[in-house]
Protein backbone atom coordinates (compact mmCIF):
# COMPACT_ATOMS: atom_id res chain seq x y z
CA UNK A 1 0.00 0.00 0.00
CA UNK A 2 1.29 3.12 -0.88
CA UNK A 3 0.96 6.08 2.15
CA UNK A 4 3.65 8.14 0.45
CA UNK A 5 2.65 12.10 1.47
CA UNK A 6 0.24 13.68 -1.65
CA UNK A 7 0.10 10.50 -3.62
CA UNK A 8 -3.21 8.28 -2.88
CA UNK A 9 -3.17 5.38 -2.03
CA UNK A 10 -4.09 1.91 -3.58
CA UNK A 11 -3.23 -1.78 -2.70
CA UNK A 12 -2.03 -2.24 -6.38
CA UNK A 13 0.49 0.62 -6.99
CA UNK A 14 4.35 -0.31 -5.88
CA UNK A 15 6.15 2.71 -4.05
CA UNK A 16 8.30 4.57 -6.32
CA UNK A 17 12.16 5.23 -5.08
CA UNK A 18 13.73 8.02 -6.62
CA UNK A 19 17.47 9.54 -6.08
CA UNK A 20 17.38 13.02 -7.22
CA UNK A 21 20.86 14.99 -7.77
CA UNK A 22 21.82 18.54 -8.78
CA UNK A 23 24.52 21.10 -9.52
CA UNK A 24 23.71 23.05 -6.36
CA UNK A 25 21.73 22.58 -3.09
CA UNK A 26 19.97 25.74 -3.81
CA UNK A 27 18.35 23.67 -7.00
CA UNK A 28 18.01 20.85 -4.67
CA UNK A 29 15.76 23.13 -2.45
CA UNK A 30 13.66 24.44 -4.97
CA UNK A 31 12.94 20.87 -5.41
CA UNK A 32 12.00 20.29 -1.79
CA UNK A 33 15.11 18.55 -0.51
CA UNK A 34 15.02 18.54 3.16
CA UNK A 35 19.47 18.72 2.64
CA UNK A 36 21.64 18.60 0.17
CA UNK A 37 24.71 16.10 -0.31
CA UNK A 38 27.99 17.72 -0.24
CA UNK A 39 30.12 15.38 -2.17
CA UNK A 40 29.87 14.95 -5.81
CA UNK A 41 28.52 12.49 -7.82
CA UNK A 42 30.20 11.63 -11.20
CA UNK A 43 32.60 14.41 -13.11
CA UNK A 44 29.77 16.54 -13.59
CA UNK A 45 30.22 17.44 -10.05
CA UNK A 46 26.29 16.73 -8.68
CA UNK A 47 24.68 16.84 -5.26
CA UNK A 48 22.36 14.03 -3.83
CA UNK A 49 18.90 15.92 -2.72
CA UNK A 50 18.04 14.32 -0.32
CA UNK A 51 14.04 14.10 0.10
CA UNK A 52 13.23 15.92 -2.72
CA UNK A 53 9.21 15.95 -3.01
CA UNK A 54 9.26 17.39 -6.38
CA UNK A 55 10.49 14.63 -8.46
CA UNK A 56 8.94 11.41 -8.25
CA UNK A 57 9.49 9.77 -11.73
CA UNK A 58 10.92 10.64 -14.75
CA UNK A 59 8.12 12.99 -16.38
CA UNK A 60 8.78 14.99 -13.01
CA UNK A 61 12.14 15.33 -13.96
CA UNK A 62 12.02 16.03 -17.70
CA UNK A 63 9.67 18.65 -16.76
CA UNK A 64 12.19 20.84 -14.78
CA UNK A 65 15.18 19.93 -17.81
CA UNK A 66 16.33 16.99 -16.07
CA UNK A 67 17.80 14.00 -17.46
CA UNK A 68 16.57 10.48 -15.93
CA UNK A 69 17.54 7.15 -15.79
CA UNK A 70 14.23 4.40 -14.48
CA UNK A 71 15.40 1.37 -13.38
CA UNK A 72 14.90 -0.36 -9.95
CA UNK A 73 15.56 3.32 -8.68
CA UNK A 74 14.56 6.46 -10.68
CA UNK A 75 17.60 8.66 -10.73
CA UNK A 76 17.16 12.36 -11.89
CA UNK A 77 19.52 14.38 -12.77
CA UNK A 78 19.23 17.97 -12.90
CA UNK A 79 21.13 21.04 -14.29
Amino acid sequence: MNTEPGRGSTDDEEPQLSATSAKTCSTCRSLGARNCGYGSLGSKKYVSCDGATAIRNCDDCRRRFGTCQDRYITECFIG
